[in-house]
């Protein structure tokens, strides 16, 4: 078909009449021109139609191409999107447990500084609360003996206040003390008895039944003396002196239970 088209067209300049030859030919000579002129009409339509065919074939497989291209990267896009919420979530696992690790790191750390700030403040403070233990014992021991000194103070004055309020009432209190002396310096040659000047007009009436109870005892000279307390009498002797006054006796207790 291409070789008779450009035989068609080599012709073409010389074969096609011109309009006023037409005018002047028979109806046969101008047949000519218009079979041709439907020749060519005939293939220009079929150069077409296959053109078109041509090009409606390339338009589908452009489109089936153009589509297949969107799913595939529909399908990327869905793998990229899923990959990367994996990533996402890998990634916030990691930074959890590295949260809790360092959290538990962080955590063992702070407990072995307060441990060791405990211990360096405890081996600070242990020498001062050892010291106040000390002397908290040593103020506790003070604090009983003072107490134990004043408790006994107070027991004698009580002891003393009842004894003397027992000689007020029974001058034999006193008679006993004096007996008592006088049977501790059984042997003395020399000896006399000093009471208080109360005492001694209370027992003035007795005086020679005393020397008559005691002389067996030992010869004694029976005076007053204003430096005796109530209730007490005091003994000379060549040797020195037994004091039997009451706070004399409550001392000498005082001394002994201390």
């Amino acid at each position: 078909m291409s070789s008779s088209l450009s035989r068609h067209s080599s012709r073409a300049p010389n074969a096609w009449p011109s309009r006023d030859k037409f005018s002047y030919r028979s109806s046969t000579s101008v047949a000519l021109p218009e079979r041709r002129t439907s020749m060519s009409s005939v293939i220009r339509r079929k150069h077409i139609e296959t053109t078109q065919r041509v090009v409606s074939g390339e338009q589908f497989n452009y489109q089936d191409l153009e589509q297949q291209a969107a799913t595939y990267l529909e399908s990327v896009k869905e793998q990229a999107e899923a990959l990367l919420a994996n990533a996402q979530r890998e990634a916030a696992t990691i930074r959890e447990e590295a949260r809790r690790a360092g959290w538990v790191e962080a955590h063992s750390a702070a407990e072995e500084a307060a441990r060791e700030r405990v211990d360096e403040q405890l081996g600070s403070l242990l020498p001062a609360v050892q010291q106040t233990i000390s002397t908290v014992q040593n103020l506790r021991q003070q604090w009983l003996q003072r107490w134990e000194a004043n408790a006994l103070q107070l027991a004698l004055g009580i002891a003393e206040r009842v004894i003397r309020r027992e000689v007020a009432a029974d001058i034999n209190v006193t008679r006993t003390w004096l007996r008592e002396s006088l049977e501790l310096a059984s042997g003395c040659q020399q000896l006399r008895v000093r009471l208080n000047p109360h005492d001694y007009e209370l027992l003035h009436n007795q005086t020679e039944s005393l020397r008559t109870e005691f002389m067996q005892l030992a010869d004694a000279e029976i005076v007053p003396d204003a430096s005796v307390s109530p209730g007490g009498c005091c003994l000379d002797t060549e040797y020195g002196c037994i004091d039997q006054q009451v706070e004399t006796q409550l001392t000498r207790i005082g001394q002994a239970l201390e």
